[in-house]
């Protein structure tokens, strides 16, 4: 009897082990593709000015009117130094539609 407690204590070990260096290598993984994707964009986070959908030029630089109430100078995708939260967008001045925030998935 005692040795198989020592022989399934053994297996519970060598199990854990093995789910910890799989979901170990899964997070490296997802975090060198997010790291990836974010160093494919990074013309687009950089960029003075964006494109709306009809090819309008949109400044991205600026003061910014914040949901929060508070105006803002600087990029419109950064987080509004009252609320912290950042713009999932902006609105083309001229036609409307939304110039998505590159950092977003």
């Amino acid at each position: 009897m005692r040795e198989l407690k020592t022989a399934l204590r053994l297996l519970r070990a060598v199990l854990g082990i093995a789910l910890w260096c799989a979901g170990t290598a899964w997070l490296g993984v997802a975090t060198i593709w997010r790291t990836g994707v974010l160093l494919s964009r990074y013309k687009a986070i950089f960029a003075q000015l964006r494109f709306c959908p009809r090819g309008h030029e949109v400044p991205v630089y600026g003061i910014w009117d914040c949901q929060c109430g508070s105006r803002v100078e600087g990029w419109a995708f950064a987080p509004c130094p009252i609320c912290r939260e950042s713009a999932g967008y902006t609105p083309c001045p001229i036609c409307g539609l939304p110039v998505r925030n590159p950092l977003l998935p």
